[in-house]
């Protein structure tokens, strides 16, 4: 009986081996589609953080460029504020400030236009 049955057995082991091989290629065909999908998901996702980040970048700009900008305001009413004070020190009898020589300045109002621009233009002589 084993005789008889071992044809058929061995055709159905052949035949179940060949659908396995179909559903194994069908398979990594699949595999190899969802990894190509991956790595196009990855890809983008790396554009995607590119440009996140030169977005931050820009921020961190406009965030310096506005402090910068309250530091400019606030430099510009210190100077309104020095310039009453030295108008006031300097010219008692209401002349301009430029039509003051340094000669006609006493000690004292020269010694504050010295420091306004050592403070204006940087120049700290010790």
């Amino acid at each position: 009986m084993w005789i008889i049955l071992a044809p058929a057995i061995a055709g159905w082991l052949i035949g179940s081996d060949l659908l396995f091989q179909d559903e194994i290629e069908s398979l990594k065909k699949l595999s190899r589609a969802q990894m190509d999908e991956i790595k196009s998901l990855k890809k983008a996702s790396r554009a995607q953080m590119a440009t996140y980040t030169k977005l931050e970048m820009k921020l961190d700009d406009l965030n310096q460029v506005q402090s910068y900008g309250a530091q400019m305001d606030e430099m510009k009413e210190t100077r309104k504020t020095w310039d009453g004070v030295l108008h006031q020190l300097v010219v008692p009898n209401k002349k301009k400030l430029s039509e003051v020589s340094y000669e006609e300045m006493d000690q004292k109002k020269r010694f504050a236009l010295d420091q306004r621009m050592k403070a204006e233009y940087g120049l700290f002589k010790n």
